[in-house]
């Protein structure tokens, strides 16, 4: 049982008949123009049913709906049995409002109870009001350390923005700088670009939640490394160019000081690295870095002059013999030198014929060579004789000069060509064959002022395979060498 209304309509007039069920069961209903003749066309019925409910259920039986962002609403559902339709309510207006048809629309921040009732049965649903999903985190992320190079000065990186929880409704992020270089700026969208090495510090901010400050440094790339090339001598009074080759390619400041490090009174640099040779001698020249890295390189180069010319070096006076140094075992660049003036008398040995641990051989290599104190590192060993021979007899008095007799060591270039046989198989000098022939072949050889019991002077040969003495007089007699070393830059 219930109640239930119906309207009666004719000619353009209408009537409202309430009608409650008393009991289970159908009635008919007619309504009759008053006056009219009792014919179908002035009367019209309607059969009501009553019947008893048995049921009302609503669906969904919870749910969230929002005032500043969707769902604002939500559409229930009675479910009636028998089907019957419903009157629809709201325990609490003022958080949601529900019409006829079960459309509940969100008003205010709350909660209602909405229900259905028909037939003095009832089912609700419980209505939560919220105004939005909040956001509860924002987390920045992306590459925080750049690297400007010689083809990339202007360097860039896009941060990004993960918002919490993943269906809050206001996820909208904006980007501020909080701090730092001027010369890193972020955009709207989160690009950061650098102009200059720094740091800065950006912030991201959604629905009023904002991030830890994220850090982006920028810095310049460093030089790793720097080698020099150009040549590894210079005459007295020539020029030589040396160019700095300096690693990554990419460096940033790729500039270079140049300056002497030793040897400032033989040879000066200039800013693009061009040495003027000024006197004999060593000189370390070095390229260092301007871009504060640290990173340096050095090069040895030997001041040297002509063939021939008298020098002064490690406290002792030498003509300069050879300018080809790395024939004998030197590096490129190198010079053989030979003693201006002889050193004390030394021999070989009693009986012997061998240069290696011979009395002559060791003080040269050993006494000799410790009085040039720190020079003695720029000497290098003989490719002919091996072992420590850093010092060694070109000859013990005298040296054959080009006319081919014997004669004391002058000035001229001529007569110090004999060194030259020191070379190893191949070498193409003018004099070779002369020498040989006056050597009998031999490549290597040491000569003594000995007069021999017919007044010539004896010949001790060396030989350069076995550095065994093969002939003459000198091998248990004082002989006063002249000291020869190849003298690296």
């Amino acid at each position: 049982p219930g109640a239930a209304a119906m309207t009666v309509a004719a000619d353009g007039r209408s009537a409202t008949i309430d009608a409650s069920g008393k009991t289970v069961g159908s009635t008919t209903i007619t309504a009759h123009i008053k006056g009219a003749p009792d014919t179908a066309q002035y009367k019209a019925s309607c059969t009501v049913t009553v019947v008893t409910i048995g049921s009302v259920s609503v669906s969904p039986g919870n749910y969230t709906i929002y005032t500043l962002a969707e769902p604002r609403t939500v559409q229930l559902t009675a479910t009636v049995t028998p089907n019957a339709a419903p009157v629809w309510s709201s325990s609490n207006p003022a958080a949601a409002t529900v019409n006829q048809t079960g459309l509940v629309t969100a008003v205010a921040p709350g909660n209602t109870t909405v229900t259905a009732t028909v037939g003095g049965k009832s089912g609700s649903s419980t209505i939560t009001v919220k105004d939005k999903i909040p956001v509860t985190s924002v987390t920045v992320s992306g590459t925080n350390s750049l690297v400007r190079t010689s083809d990339k000065t202007t360097v860039t990186t896009q941060l990004a923005a993960t918002v919490k929880p993943d269906n809050a409704h206001f996820k909208a992020v904006s980007w501020a700088k909080t701090g730092g270089s001027a010369s890193i700026n972020i955009n709207a969208s989160g690009l950061v670009t650098a102009t200059a090495a720094g740091s800065a510090t950006f912030t991201a901010t959604a629905d009023g939640v904002t991030s830890t400050p994220y850090t982006v440094t920028v810095t310049d790339q460093k030089v790793t490394g720097i080698t020099i090339s150009g040549e590894n001598s210079v005459l007295v009074g020539s020029a030589l160019s040396l160019t700095a080759n300096v690693a990554p390619s990419t460096a940033l400041n790729r500039d270079v000081t140049w300056s002497i490090v030793s040897g400032s009174d033989y040879a000066s640099v200039s800013s693009v690295g061009a040495v003027s040779a000024k006197a004999f001698g060593n000189v370390t020249i070095r390229a260092s870095a301007n871009d504060g890295s640290g990173k340096f390189a050095e090069k040895n180069i030997l001041v040297s002059t002509a063939a021939g010319s008298e020098i002064s070096w490690g406290g002792k006076t030498w003509w300069l013999a050879d300018s080809n140094g790395s024939d004998y075992g030197g590096n490129a660049g190198s010079v053989v030198l030979l003693q201006r003036g002889n050193v004390a008398y030394r021999r070989f040995a009693a009986n012997s014929r061998n240069w290696e641990g011979s009395e002559i051989q060791q003080y040269l290599n050993d006494t000799f060579y410790e009085e040039l104190g720190s020079y003695k590192s720029k000497l290098a060993v003989h490719k002919g004789l091996g072992g420590n021979n850093r010092v060694w007899l070109p000859s013990t008095g005298e040296i054959y000069g080009a006319s081919g007799r014997p004669a004391y060591v002058g000035s001229g270039p001529g007569e110090l060509r004999q060194l030259q046989i020191f070379n190893m198989a191949g070498q193409t000098y003018s004099n070779y064959s002369y020498i040989k022939t006056v050597f009998n072949g031999i490549n290597s050889w040491t000569r003594s002022p000995y007069l021999n019991a017919y007044g010539n002077i004896g010949v001790c040969i060396v030989r350069k395979d076995t550095g065994q003495i093969t002939q003459g007089y000198c091998y248990n007699t004082d002989v006063s060498p002249r000291a020869a070393i190849i003298l690296n830059p």
